[in-house]
């Protein structure tokens, strides 16, 4: 036996590994068809052999490439049946003319006649790539007066765009310029991420150029993407240019400190110093998880580096750092939490801290918050254990935190809480009497308590 392959042999490895390989990068149905378009033509009845195995949405893409080739009625059938595409799909499939043909409606009338969505959404895709590749613009007119399904056609107009611009990014960057600034901009960010890919100069001048509205924030955030994936400096250099607005300025600083973090580490505080202290504390609200991850004391000289004590405290007040930081070094986490501000200011910090304490070491953490300084935060942190311990139904933990507040306002807002508990969740009338009178107010004092 020759050892040898012969050469329709080899050809169907390699459409075999094709199709393969399609199916595993999960890449857009057009691909899998051009595959087994070029399959069926050296191969017919190893094509058709093939599709029959493919998944449902793969079949379809596959028995549209199939169903476009010359074929004898008979066979078209034969092959439909096989693959299980309803007859008038096939139909559709085989009259492919009405879709290289400006004839739009016509196709898009098919297009929302199928019932079945993946069927639908395959057909879209192909049709999309058809337009696409033969008059971009004219098929994007027509779908904006076609009275159809706005899903259908948000789907059509953004497959569209984006075969479009790949192919030609300048001439769907400047459709958008002309066509979408008055709308949503939804199509912008397809256009101008294909643009940053071969011309990021021009990509950020275009942008600059754009008024303000939702067309320059898709297209900023596009450009500005493309540049975080592929051009790192040059994304450092464009951020002010294309993220003037302040509130997605904050987020896209995010996205910056995140690939710094993973690229260039060291130049990340320096980075993030050059940002305006408010905007600073909004950013270290958006990544503290990832500086923390990279560097526990980098995040902790950002925080420290904000001069405005309000915007410090904001920037992780709200933050997991605490429990991380308690995890690493409960004392050292309660010494930052109390440097921040005033003691009003940071109760509810240091009540973070005992509270992640607490739950990692229930003594040491009791022990410490016992020999804590008397105050708002004290008492705060003790609040904080008590909705902890009645959440674990531990009220006898509970009722023992209760009795070392201080505060009278502290003293009724835990009292209303306990109240809660031994009313609705623990029924227990002697203790629900106990809480009572401090909940409502009447009494502040810890020496009125029965």
């Amino acid at each position: 036996m020759p050892t040898q392959p012969h050469t329709d042999d080899v050809f169907r490895v390699l459409y075999v590994g094709a199709v393969s390989h399609a199916l595993h990068n999960h890449v857009k149905p057009f691909v899998l068809a051009a595959v087994f378009r070029a399959w069926a033509h050296r191969d017919l009845s190893a094509a058709v052999t093939a599709a029959v195995e493919l998944p449902k949405g793969a079949r379809s893409a596959a028995a549209w490439a199939i169903l476009q080739l010359d074929l004898p009625d008979e066979d078209r059938s034969e092959i439909a049946e096989r693959l299980g595409v309803e007859p008038a799909i096939a139909e559709v499939q085989a009259t492919q003319p009405s879709v290289h043909m400006p004839e739009y409606h016509a196709a898009l009338d098919h297009l929302a006649a199928i019932a079945d969505t993946d069927e639908q959404w395959n057909m879209l895709t192909r049709i999309a790539a058809t337009w696409a590749a033969t008059d971009a613009r004219g098929a994007l007119a027509q779908i904006a007066a076609w009275n159809g399904s706005a899903n259908l056609e948000r789907g059509l107009r953004r497959e569209i765009m984006e075969s479009w611009a790949d192919a030609d990014p300048r001439g769907a960057t400047d459709w958008v310029l002309v066509n979408s600034l008055d709308s949503s901009g939804q199509l912008a960010d397809l256009a101008f991420r294909a643009l940053a890919l071969v011309d990021p100069d021009d990509a950020v001048a275009l942008v600059d150029a754009i008024p303000a509205g939702p067309t320059r924030r898709q297209a900023a955030g596009a450009v500005f993407s493309a540049l975080l994936d592929h051009d790192l400096d040059r994304a450092v250099g464009a951020f002010d240019a294309l993220h003037p607005e302040r509130r997605h300025q904050a987020i896209a600083a995010g996205d910056m400190v995140r690939a710094l973090l993973y690229d260039r580490p060291e130049q990340t505080v320096d980075w993030m110093l050059g940002l305006e202290p408010d905007l600073r504390g909004q950013v270290i609200w958006w990544t503290d998880s990832w500086i923390f991850r990279h560097d526990p004391a980098m995040l902790k000289s950002l925080v420290d580096s904000i001069p405005d004590e309000s915007v410090r405290i904001a920037s992780v007040r709200h933050s997991d750092i605490w429990g991380w930081e308690t995890a690493r070094d409960p004392d050292e986490a309660l010494r930052w939490a109390a440097s921040l501000g005033s003691e009003e200011e940071h109760a509810p910090l240091v009540a973070s801290v005992f509270g992640a304490w607490s739950d990692r070491d229930p003594a040491a953490a009791q022990k410490a918050l016992l020999q804590y300084k008397p105050g708002p935060a004290r008492d705060r942190a003790f609040q904080v254990l008590i909705g902890a311990s009645l959440k674990a139904f531990d009220g006898d933990t509970a009722d023992g935190y209760f009795d070392a507040i201080d505060a009278p306002d502290a003293r009724r807002e835990a009292a209303q809480e306990l109240l809660r508990y031994y009313t609705e969740t623990d029924p227990d009338a002697r203790k629900a009497a106990r809480y009572r009178d401090t909940a409502l107010g009447t009494i502040g004092a810890r020496t009125s308590d029965p």
